[in-house]
């Protein structure tokens, strides 16, 4: 919105300036011949006029929509007048995104941007917000822009994936930065389906090679989903007559040599045998659950699982 402001101020020196030359040129000899040399001006005034009318309620967002939609405009006049408007505005809004694509970063936005802070949001604090997204981003683009942005952040800050994802930010920095801030997007959204697709393809790699992501979901099910059920039955066999107890006479300690003796037990003891194996089973462990008083260990005890 400064920009257009910019933009507009930088006309009305120009208008002044031009009005002021009026007066030498000699061939203006009648007031029709002035009505004719004001006309494109006053036109163009009137049209910036128009557009700043609602200036305190349009986001900068939405005033790129606008100019966007106004460049297949009939009037010719009128078609290039939003066309420079547009060519001014959409250079920030590049910038933008490639910060985000780039770097995952959202300075000096001032919330016209569809990607927003948001401390609410656990681990990674940032939003997709549709409304915001102007009308020449496809929404599944914009999805894949977020996602982007967001992966960057897991890989570094969850994964210390911190070489790669430096490799992988200069890369694209300079694909983009080839690109000229034009109209035409076409070229903008096929670097950004090549980035999205090595950074979710190579994610996914760290996941299941880093991360143990699909052993985890294997111990998810034999475990809190009893694909196991021995480990179930173990608990329920050998520790009976300690949960039958009052829960405030237990530990903490109690409840978590209960799940270490009943794995050692189980079927799930050979996890124990390698360190890899040793870590995913070692995720798993007891949660007392705060009910009040006079209640036994049954009515506390619960089996959690730290992913």
């Amino acid at each position: 919105k400064k920009a257009l402001l910019t933009k507009i101020t930088e006309y009305l020196y120009d208008y002044t300036r031009y009005v002021n030359s009026l007066s030498n040129m000699i061939e203006i000899r009648t007031l029709k011949g002035l009505y004719s040399k004001l006309y494109d001006p006053i036109l163009q005034l009137r049209v910036y006029e128009k557009f700043i009318a609602d200036f305190n309620y349009i986001r900068g967002d939405e005033y790129l929509t606008k100019f966007h939609s106004f460049k297949t405009h009939g009037n010719s006049l009128i078609q290039k007048i939003t066309n420079d408007l547009y060519s001014s505005l959409i250079t920030f809004y590049y910038d933008y995104m490639k910060k985000w694509l780039t770097v995952s970063k959202l300075e000096s936005v001032f919330e016209e941007f569809f990607i927003e802070y948001n401390d609410k949001k656990l681990y990674i604090p940032y939003q997709l917000n549709e409304d915001k997204v102007p009308d020449f981003i496809p929404k599944e683009t914009a999805n894949q822009i977020f996602i982007i942005g967001k992966t960057y952040i897991y890989l570094t800050q969850f994964c210390n994936e911190l070489q790669w994802a430096n490799n992988f930010s200069q890369k694209y920095s300079k694909m983009y930065s080839s690109l000229p801030n034009d109209s035409n997007f076409t070229p903008f959204f096929k670097i950004i389906e090549e980035q999205y697709t090595e950074l979710v393809e190579y994610t996914w790699n760290v996941l299941l090679e880093k991360q143990y992501f699909k052993e985890t979901i294997d111990m998810l099910k034999d475990t809190l989903l009893m694909g196991k059920n021995d480990l179930i039955d173990s608990i329920i066999k050998n520790a009976s007559s300690l949960l039958d107890e009052q829960s405030s006479s237990l530990t903490a300690y109690a409840y978590t040599r209960i799940v270490s003796d009943a794995i050692k037990q189980s079927s799930l003891s050979n996890y124990t045998n390698d360190h890899e194996s040793n870590v995913l089973i070692n995720r798993l462990d007891s949660r007392v659950l705060d009910l009040g008083q006079n209640l036994t260990g049954w009515d506390v005890f619960t089996l959690e699982y730290d992913i």
